[in-house]
Protein backbone atom coordinates (compact mmCIF):
# COMPACT_ATOMS: atom_id res chain seq x y z
CA UNK A 1 0.00 0.00 0.00
CA UNK A 2 2.85 2.41 0.87
CA UNK A 3 4.01 2.01 -2.46
CA UNK A 4 0.74 2.69 -4.26
CA UNK A 5 0.49 5.39 -2.39
CA UNK A 6 4.22 6.80 -3.41
CA UNK A 7 3.60 6.26 -7.06
CA UNK A 8 0.01 8.52 -6.72
CA UNK A 9 2.23 11.02 -5.52
CA UNK A 10 4.29 11.28 -8.05
CA UNK A 11 1.26 11.69 -10.63
CA UNK A 12 0.60 14.97 -9.01
CA UNK A 13 3.09 17.44 -11.19
CA UNK A 14 1.86 21.19 -9.98
CA UNK A 15 1.21 23.14 -12.77
CA UNK A 16 1.91 27.03 -12.25
CA UNK A 17 -0.42 29.90 -13.14
CA UNK A 18 0.83 32.42 -15.53
CA UNK A 19 -1.86 35.51 -15.87
CA UNK A 20 -1.40 36.65 -19.53
CA UNK A 21 -3.55 39.14 -21.78
CA UNK A 22 -3.88 36.02 -24.04
CA UNK A 23 -3.32 32.70 -22.75
CA UNK A 24 -3.81 29.08 -22.87
CA UNK A 25 -2.97 25.44 -22.48
CA UNK A 26 -3.82 21.74 -23.58
CA UNK A 27 -2.17 18.71 -21.20
CA UNK A 28 -1.84 15.64 -23.49
CA UNK A 29 -0.24 14.11 -20.94
CA UNK A 30 1.19 14.84 -17.67
CA UNK A 31 4.31 15.44 -18.83
CA UNK A 32 3.39 17.24 -21.74
CA UNK A 33 1.38 20.66 -21.86
CA UNK A 34 0.72 22.71 -25.63
CA UNK A 35 0.19 26.32 -25.33
CA UNK A 36 -2.66 27.95 -27.16
CA UNK A 37 -4.26 31.07 -27.56
CA UNK A 38 -7.29 32.47 -26.57
CA UNK A 39 -8.45 36.24 -27.44
CA UNK A 40 -10.76 38.35 -25.27
CA UNK A 41 -12.86 41.58 -27.56
CA UNK A 42 -15.07 44.21 -26.30
CA UNK A 43 -17.85 46.38 -27.98
CA UNK A 44 -18.16 48.76 -27.85
CA UNK A 45 -14.04 49.41 -27.94
CA UNK A 46 -12.74 51.11 -24.36
CA UNK A 47 -12.67 54.91 -24.64
CA UNK A 48 -9.74 56.58 -23.33
CA UNK A 49 -9.33 58.58 -20.41
CA UNK A 50 -11.34 60.49 -19.18
CA UNK A 51 -13.97 58.24 -20.57
CA UNK A 52 -15.72 61.00 -22.96
CA UNK A 53 -17.36 58.09 -24.92
CA UNK A 54 -17.53 55.05 -22.45
CA UNK A 55 -21.35 53.49 -21.99
CA UNK A 56 -23.21 54.99 -19.23
CA UNK A 57 -24.93 52.89 -16.57
CA UNK A 58 -28.73 52.61 -18.03
CA UNK A 59 -28.47 54.25 -21.23
CA UNK A 60 -29.43 51.11 -22.93
CA UNK A 61 -25.76 49.92 -23.82
CA UNK A 62 -24.85 46.08 -23.83
CA UNK A 63 -21.27 45.14 -23.82
CA UNK A 64 -20.53 42.13 -25.74
CA UNK A 65 -17.89 40.01 -25.07
CA UNK A 66 -16.40 37.42 -27.64
CA UNK A 67 -13.62 34.69 -27.30
CA UNK A 68 -11.91 33.56 -30.39
CA UNK A 69 -9.58 30.55 -30.89
CA UNK A 70 -7.49 30.20 -33.95
CA UNK A 71 -9.42 28.28 -36.45
CA UNK A 72 -6.45 25.32 -36.19
CA UNK A 73 -7.05 25.16 -32.60
CA UNK A 74 -10.81 24.68 -32.79
CA UNK A 75 -10.38 22.01 -35.13
CA UNK A 76 -8.20 20.01 -33.32
CA UNK A 77 -10.14 19.80 -30.12
CA UNK A 78 -12.37 16.85 -30.04
CA UNK A 79 -15.83 18.78 -28.95
CA UNK A 80 -16.93 21.96 -28.43
CA UNK A 81 -14.97 23.98 -25.69
CA UNK A 82 -16.81 25.54 -22.71
CA UNK A 83 -16.69 29.66 -22.43
CA UNK A 84 -17.09 31.35 -18.89
CA UNK A 85 -17.35 35.18 -18.65
CA UNK A 86 -16.70 37.15 -15.33
CA UNK A 87 -16.63 41.44 -14.76
CA UNK A 88 -14.75 42.38 -11.51
CA UNK A 89 -15.49 45.86 -10.22
CA UNK A 90 -12.41 47.77 -9.32
CA UNK A 91 -11.70 48.87 -6.41
CA UNK A 92 -14.56 47.36 -4.66
CA UNK A 93 -13.24 43.44 -6.24
CA UNK A 94 -16.84 42.56 -6.49
CA UNK A 95 -17.62 40.13 -9.35
CA UNK A 96 -20.38 39.33 -11.83
CA UNK A 97 -20.34 35.72 -13.44
CA UNK A 98 -21.66 36.83 -16.93
CA UNK A 99 -24.75 34.36 -18.77
CA UNK A 100 -23.54 33.46 -22.27
CA UNK A 101 -24.34 31.62 -25.92
CA UNK A 102 -21.41 30.04 -26.73
CA UNK A 103 -18.73 32.36 -27.25
CA UNK A 104 -19.94 35.85 -26.21
CA UNK A 105 -21.73 37.11 -23.43
CA UNK A 106 -23.85 40.59 -23.42
CA UNK A 107 -24.07 42.17 -20.94
CA UNK A 108 -24.99 46.29 -19.37
CA UNK A 109 -23.61 46.79 -16.30
CA UNK A 110 -25.44 47.87 -12.95
CA UNK A 111 -22.65 50.27 -11.47
CA UNK A 112 -20.34 52.81 -13.25
CA UNK A 113 -16.30 51.71 -12.43
CA UNK A 114 -13.82 50.51 -14.03
CA UNK A 115 -13.98 46.31 -14.94
CA UNK A 116 -11.58 43.82 -15.70
CA UNK A 117 -13.40 40.89 -18.04
CA UNK A 118 -11.81 37.64 -18.19
CA UNK A 119 -13.06 34.75 -20.13
CA UNK A 120 -11.62 31.11 -19.08
CA UNK A 121 -11.80 28.62 -22.01
CA UNK A 122 -12.03 24.72 -21.32
CA UNK A 123 -12.45 21.35 -23.02
CA UNK A 124 -12.63 18.64 -21.09
CA UNK A 125 -10.06 18.56 -18.37
CA UNK A 126 -7.20 18.70 -21.21
CA UNK A 127 -7.34 21.81 -22.61
CA UNK A 128 -8.03 25.03 -20.66
CA UNK A 129 -7.28 28.57 -21.51
CA UNK A 130 -8.10 32.40 -20.65
CA UNK A 131 -7.83 36.00 -21.78
CA UNK A 132 -8.51 39.43 -19.73
CA UNK A 133 -9.60 43.04 -20.83
CA UNK A 134 -8.20 45.03 -18.21
CA UNK A 135 -9.85 48.42 -16.66
CA UNK A 136 -12.75 48.89 -19.47
CA UNK A 137 -14.27 52.13 -17.75
CA UNK A 138 -18.16 52.26 -17.28
CA UNK A 139 -19.45 55.45 -16.64
CA UNK A 140 -22.03 55.97 -13.17
CA UNK A 141 -25.79 57.30 -13.64
CA UNK A 142 -24.92 60.20 -12.01
CA UNK A 143 -23.44 63.05 -13.35
CA UNK A 144 -21.45 65.74 -11.26
CA UNK A 145 -20.29 68.89 -12.36
CA UNK A 146 -17.14 70.44 -10.85
CA UNK A 147 -16.82 74.62 -9.95
CA UNK A 148 -13.43 75.48 -10.98
CA UNK A 149 -11.69 78.61 -9.49
CA UNK A 150 -8.23 80.00 -10.04
CA UNK A 151 -5.77 81.66 -6.99
CA UNK A 152 -4.98 84.70 -7.42
CA UNK A 153 -7.49 84.61 -10.77
CA UNK A 154 -7.20 85.45 -14.17
CA UNK A 155 -3.33 85.76 -14.09
CA UNK A 156 -0.27 85.30 -11.98
CA UNK A 157 3.81 84.11 -12.53
CA UNK A 158 4.45 80.45 -13.66
CA UNK A 159 4.46 78.24 -10.38
CA UNK A 160 2.60 81.03 -8.34
CA UNK A 161 -0.93 80.04 -8.61
CA UNK A 162 -3.16 77.28 -8.11
CA UNK A 163 -6.40 75.60 -9.85
CA UNK A 164 -9.22 74.22 -7.45
CA UNK A 165 -12.34 72.06 -8.24
CA UNK A 166 -14.69 71.51 -6.52
CA UNK A 167 -18.29 69.74 -6.39
CA UNK A 168 -20.99 69.16 -4.09
CA UNK A 169 -20.44 68.83 -0.09
CA UNK A 170 -20.47 65.28 1.08
CA UNK A 171 -23.37 64.66 3.18
CA UNK A 172 -22.46 65.17 6.71
CA UNK A 173 -23.96 61.54 8.28
CA UNK A 174 -21.73 59.47 6.02
CA UNK A 175 -19.00 58.09 8.71
CA UNK A 176 -15.10 58.98 7.48
CA UNK A 177 -13.77 57.64 4.52
CA UNK A 178 -16.90 56.34 3.29
CA UNK A 179 -16.92 59.01 0.49
CA UNK A 180 -13.66 59.86 -1.86
CA UNK A 181 -12.66 62.26 -4.78
CA UNK A 182 -10.70 61.37 -7.03
CA UNK A 183 -9.45 65.12 -9.65
CA UNK A 184 -7.84 65.38 -12.59
CA UNK A 185 -6.41 68.26 -13.93
CA UNK A 186 -5.66 69.38 -17.59
CA UNK A 187 -3.93 71.80 -19.57
CA UNK A 188 -3.98 73.53 -23.52
CA UNK A 189 -1.85 75.85 -24.55
CA UNK A 190 -3.50 77.80 -26.84
CA UNK A 191 -2.07 79.71 -30.54
CA UNK A 192 0.49 76.87 -30.28
CA UNK A 193 -0.16 74.29 -33.14
CA UNK A 194 -0.86 70.92 -31.59
CA UNK A 195 -0.53 71.74 -28.15
CA UNK A 196 -1.48 68.33 -26.55
CA UNK A 197 -4.00 67.86 -23.99
CA UNK A 198 -1.95 66.51 -20.89
CA UNK A 199 -3.76 65.22 -17.60
CA UNK A 200 -2.23 65.65 -14.18
CA UNK A 201 -3.83 62.87 -11.33
CA UNK A 202 -5.48 61.76 -9.77
CA UNK A 203 -5.41 64.24 -6.88
CA UNK A 204 -7.22 61.59 -4.08
CA UNK A 205 -9.30 63.78 -0.95
CA UNK A 206 -12.13 63.22 1.25
CA UNK A 207 -12.74 66.83 0.80
CA UNK A 208 -15.20 68.35 -1.80
CA UNK A 209 -12.51 70.11 -3.61
CA UNK A 210 -9.35 69.17 -5.17
CA UNK A 211 -6.12 71.60 -5.85
CA UNK A 212 -3.67 71.73 -8.31
CA UNK A 213 -0.65 73.75 -8.18
CA UNK A 214 0.62 73.29 -12.04
CA UNK A 215 3.88 74.08 -13.72
CA UNK A 216 2.54 76.09 -16.72
CA UNK A 217 5.15 78.10 -19.50
CA UNK A 218 3.85 81.83 -19.78
CA UNK A 219 1.19 81.59 -22.10
CA UNK A 220 -2.67 81.28 -22.40
CA UNK A 221 -4.79 78.18 -21.04
CA UNK A 222 -7.76 76.42 -21.05
CA UNK A 223 -8.00 74.21 -18.03
CA UNK A 224 -10.27 71.74 -17.51
CA UNK A 225 -11.14 69.11 -14.55
CA UNK A 226 -12.50 65.70 -14.57
CA UNK A 227 -13.50 64.32 -10.63
CA UNK A 228 -15.18 60.97 -9.88
CA UNK A 229 -16.63 60.57 -6.58
CA UNK A 230 -16.42 57.23 -4.95
CA UNK A 231 -19.10 55.93 -1.84
CA UNK A 232 -17.66 52.58 -0.04
CA UNK A 233 -15.47 52.02 -3.03
CA UNK A 234 -17.97 52.53 -5.47
CA UNK A 235 -17.79 54.99 -8.16
CA UNK A 236 -21.70 56.86 -7.70
CA UNK A 237 -20.69 59.82 -9.90
CA UNK A 238 -18.25 61.73 -12.57
CA UNK A 239 -17.96 65.28 -14.08
CA UNK A 240 -16.27 67.77 -15.64
CA UNK A 241 -15.60 71.39 -14.57
CA UNK A 242 -14.55 73.74 -17.26
CA UNK A 243 -12.64 77.48 -17.04
CA UNK A 244 -15.68 79.12 -19.39
CA UNK A 245 -18.01 78.82 -16.56
CA UNK A 246 -16.45 80.76 -13.81
CA UNK A 247 -15.50 84.41 -15.89
CA UNK A 248 -14.52 86.35 -12.22
CA UNK A 249 -11.73 83.44 -11.82
CA UNK A 250 -10.53 83.71 -15.08
CA UNK A 251 -9.92 85.80 -18.48
CA UNK A 252 -12.63 85.16 -21.41
CA UNK A 253 -12.39 81.49 -20.27
CA UNK A 254 -8.76 81.02 -20.17
CA UNK A 255 -6.03 81.21 -17.39
CA UNK A 256 -3.11 83.98 -18.26
CA UNK A 257 0.49 82.83 -17.13
CA UNK A 258 2.77 85.99 -17.31
CA UNK A 259 5.74 86.62 -18.66
CA UNK A 260 8.43 87.64 -15.80
CA UNK A 261 8.12 91.36 -15.61
CA UNK A 262 10.42 94.05 -17.05
CA UNK A 263 10.78 97.43 -18.03
CA UNK A 264 9.01 99.00 -20.72
CA UNK A 265 10.92 99.44 -23.71
CA UNK A 266 12.50 102.56 -25.33
CA UNK A 267 10.03 103.96 -27.92
CA UNK A 268 11.18 103.99 -31.37
CA UNK A 269 12.22 107.89 -32.23
CA UNK A 270 11.23 108.95 -35.88
CA UNK A 271 12.62 111.76 -38.18
CA UNK A 272 8.98 112.04 -39.12
CA UNK A 273 6.07 112.01 -36.24
CA UNK A 274 3.38 112.83 -39.04
CA UNK A 275 3.99 110.13 -41.88
CA UNK A 276 1.44 107.23 -41.18
CA UNK A 277 2.21 104.87 -38.78
CA UNK A 278 2.29 100.91 -39.60
CA UNK A 279 3.66 97.56 -39.31
CA UNK A 280 7.61 99.58 -38.64
CA UNK A 281 6.48 102.82 -38.30
CA UNK A 282 5.72 103.85 -35.23
CA UNK A 283 2.44 105.88 -33.67
CA UNK A 284 2.66 109.12 -32.74
CA UNK A 285 0.83 111.63 -30.94
CA UNK A 286 0.59 113.36 -34.46
CA UNK A 287 -0.54 110.29 -36.59
CA UNK A 288 -2.83 108.39 -34.77
CA UNK A 289 -5.99 110.67 -35.60
CA UNK A 290 -6.62 112.20 -32.31
CA UNK A 291 -6.30 108.67 -30.29
CA UNK A 292 -5.23 109.12 -26.50
CA UNK A 293 -1.71 107.44 -27.50
CA UNK A 294 0.50 109.05 -25.22
CA UNK A 295 -1.79 108.26 -22.16
CA UNK A 296 -1.45 104.31 -21.01
CA UNK A 297 -4.55 102.36 -21.40
CA UNK A 298 -6.21 101.24 -18.00
CA UNK A 299 -3.53 99.20 -15.67
CA UNK A 300 -0.63 99.31 -18.71
CA UNK A 301 2.80 100.07 -17.78
CA UNK A 302 3.86 101.49 -21.15
CA UNK A 303 2.17 104.13 -23.68
CA UNK A 304 0.94 103.16 -27.10
CA UNK A 305 3.56 106.29 -28.68
CA UNK A 306 6.41 105.94 -29.67
CA UNK A 307 5.55 102.07 -31.07
CA UNK A 308 5.10 100.27 -34.21
CA UNK A 309 2.28 97.29 -34.79
CA UNK A 310 4.78 94.80 -34.71
CA UNK A 311 6.57 96.52 -31.91
CA UNK A 312 3.23 96.02 -30.43
CA UNK A 313 2.31 92.75 -31.32
CA UNK A 314 5.50 90.96 -30.82
CA UNK A 315 7.68 92.85 -28.24
CA UNK A 316 7.08 90.65 -24.73
CA UNK A 317 7.87 93.25 -22.69
CA UNK A 318 5.12 96.18 -24.42
CA UNK A 319 2.25 95.76 -22.06
CA UNK A 320 0.12 98.84 -23.75
CA UNK A 321 -2.88 96.64 -23.26
CA UNK A 322 -5.66 97.76 -20.54
CA UNK A 323 -4.70 94.32 -18.42
CA UNK A 324 -1.13 95.05 -18.57
CA UNK A 325 -0.51 91.56 -20.31
CA UNK A 326 1.74 91.80 -23.64
CA UNK A 327 0.14 90.50 -27.17
CA UNK A 328 2.95 88.43 -27.33
CA UNK A 329 2.45 87.06 -23.67
CA UNK A 330 -0.42 84.58 -25.05
CA UNK A 331 0.06 85.11 -28.90
CA UNK A 332 3.55 83.35 -28.65
CA UNK A 333 4.93 84.44 -31.59
CA UNK A 334 1.56 83.97 -33.74
CA UNK A 335 1.95 87.45 -35.08
CA UNK A 336 6.42 87.40 -35.48
CA UNK A 337 7.61 87.64 -38.98
CA UNK A 338 5.72 88.44 -42.14
CA UNK A 339 3.50 85.73 -41.76
CA UNK A 340 2.43 87.38 -38.73
CA UNK A 341 1.96 90.54 -40.28
CA UNK A 342 -0.22 89.13 -43.01
CA UNK A 343 -2.06 87.16 -40.42
CA UNK A 344 -2.49 90.13 -38.26
CA UNK A 345 -3.55 92.37 -41.07
CA UNK A 346 -5.97 89.56 -42.34
CA UNK A 347 -7.90 89.43 -39.07
CA UNK A 348 -8.75 93.03 -38.63
CA UNK A 349 -10.75 94.27 -37.51
CA UNK A 350 -13.06 92.26 -36.63
CA UNK A 351 -10.81 89.16 -35.40
CA UNK A 352 -9.39 91.74 -32.80
CA UNK A 353 -12.36 90.72 -30.00
CA UNK A 354 -10.85 92.83 -27.16
CA UNK A 355 -13.20 95.28 -27.25
CA UNK A 356 -15.76 94.20 -24.65
CA UNK A 357 -15.25 93.94 -21.01
CA UNK A 358 -12.85 93.05 -19.33
CA UNK A 359 -10.60 94.33 -22.18
CA UNK A 360 -12.24 97.74 -23.38
CA UNK A 361 -9.25 98.10 -26.10
CA UNK A 362 -10.95 100.75 -27.77
CA UNK A 363 -7.70 102.56 -28.95
CA UNK A 364 -5.87 99.85 -30.12
CA UNK A 365 -9.07 98.57 -32.16
CA UNK A 366 -9.57 102.22 -34.10
CA UNK A 367 -5.40 102.28 -34.69
CA UNK A 368 -6.12 98.67 -36.01
CA UNK A 369 -8.81 99.84 -38.24
CA UNK A 370 -6.96 102.48 -39.79
CA UNK A 371 -4.42 100.49 -40.33
CA UNK A 372 -5.89 97.88 -42.30
CA UNK A 373 -8.07 100.48 -44.02
CA UNK A 374 -4.80 101.81 -45.38
CA UNK A 375 -3.84 98.15 -46.61
CA UNK A 376 -1.50 97.58 -43.96
CA UNK A 377 1.42 99.11 -44.47
CA UNK A 378 4.90 99.23 -43.29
Amino acid sequence: MKKLLGARSQLAIPIALFVLVSSARAAESPATVKTLQVTLSVSPAPSPFPFWSSPKVGDGTQITLTATLPQPVMASLPGPPRYSFTAVLLPSGQTFVLQNEANQAKWAPPKGGDYNFRVVVRQGLAVEGSATVSNFHVRPSFASTAKISANPPVMSLPAAFTISAMVPALPPHLLPGAMMNRFWFSSVQQFVPQSPQTWQGPISTERNTGVWKPHLAPGLYAIQAYVQTFMYNVLTAEGFGTTSASPADFYRGYYVVLLPPGPCPTPTPTADPTQPFGWLTPITTQNSSGQPVATRQGSANCAIAGFSINAIANDPQLRVRTINVSCSNCHIGLMAGNGGRDWFCNVLPLGFSHTQPPDNEATLYNLFANWKSRGCPD
